[in-house]
């Protein structure tokens, strides 16, 4: 457990409620409560986001030595009053160890059917580096200039104007967007079930390597010398191979778009 807890600032609480009737175990019954926060980075270089049940956006700016996080914490619960109740037990907290700032999502283990959820949206300076775990999430990240870092059960990752390497790990779910490797610089994405469609610069080095288990593979606009492909496999070399890409679908499809 993180050891500073949120405590910067907490907005007025913001109830929902569907308009129609409801019977004892419908959790359709929302309670939301705004937060940000603002942690020194001067001495940092990684953010550390573990998170669980979450809406993720990542943004790197510059001229800043600091990591901004605000959202929202949300439960769905059966009735209003329980809903507001367990507002208590959805903790953001964080805490800085050596260079990197930790951020986390506190919750119970057993949620006895209620949802919990939590909205981060962090901007943080361009050449940190961002790593992500989470078990149920959407998450955009733009404007990196560093390594990139995701791994989530069930989900979305969208990239946009990234320019470092990146390993991505999903269950189910999507990668999209574009990215600029950096010169030796690596892109690794796995996938049980979904897509990848990405963007590459056609000045792209590297060695290329895609494999589905059951699905399509798709490369357009780039340049694969020595290339060998079989029905669920594509492989050759961008440039002069300088880095690495190497993409994995279980069941889905790849795609890749040179720019």
């Amino acid at each position: 457990m993180l050891r500073k807890a949120l405590s910067i600032l907490v907005l007025p609480l913001v109830f929902t409620a569907c308009e129609d009737d409801f019977t004892s175990g419908n959790m359709n019954q929302t309670a939301q409560e705004p937060f940000e926060f603002a942690v020194d980075a001067s001495g940092a270089t990684v953010l550390y986001l573990d998170a669980i049940n979450s809406v993720i956006t990542v943004t790197g700016v510059s001229a800043d030595d600091s990591v901004r996080v605000e959202g929202v914490r949300e439960v769905r619960s059966n009735t209003v009053e329980d809903a507001e109740a367990r507002l208590d037990d959805l903790l953001v907290s964080w805490e800085v160890v050596g260079d990197t700032v930790y951020v986390e999502t506190e919750q119970p283990e057993n949620t006895e059917g209620r949802t919990y959820q939590v909205e981060y949206n962090i901007t943080l300076p361009r050449n940190f580096e961002v790593v992500v775990e989470s078990a149920n999430a959407t998450i955009d990240v733009a404007s990196i200039n560093n390594s990139v870092y995701v791994e989530v059960g069930n989900g979305i990752v969208d990239l946009d104007d990234t320019q470092g390497d990146i390993s991505i790990d999903i269950g189910n779910g999507e990668v999209l967007g574009t990215l600029t490797l950096p010169t030796d610089g690596a892109l690794e994405v796995l996938i049980g079930n979904g897509i990848i469609d990405i963007g590459i610069p056609t000045s792209t080095s590297a060695e290329f390597s895609a494999g589905v288990g059951n699905g399509t593979i798709s490369i357009s606009n780039l340049m694969l010398q020595n290339q060998q492909s079989t029905n669920t496999s594509l492989s050759g070399r961008l440039g002069a191979g300088d880095g690495d890409i190497r993409l994995t679908v279980g069941n889905g499809t790849i795609t890749v778009t040179g720019f």
